[in-house]
């Protein structure tokens, strides 16, 4: 119960972040967001809440598409 609650914050707050990057313009909040959970979890998370993705977040996308590519 305890390992779920903590995921359950964990992804709020992950959230929170990434609204907060997007509504004051500023990666700082990004940053500590990926520090929670990565970044592949992050672009994730900016495309399910339909936000803009950040020049960071396009990189990961590109590397993960140039990856498949191999």
């Amino acid at each position: 119960m305890k390992c779920e609650r903590q995921k359950e914050v964990i992804d709020n707050l992950t959230d929170f972040l990434i609204g907060k990057a997007h509504a004051y313009d500023d990666t700082d909040f990004r940053k500590e967001a990926v520090g929670l959970v990565g970044e592949m979890e992050v672009v994730k998370r900016t495309i399910e809440l339909g936000l803009p993705l950040w020049d960071e977040d396009r990189m990961v996308v590109l590397s993960m598409i140039e990856e498949q590519g191999k």
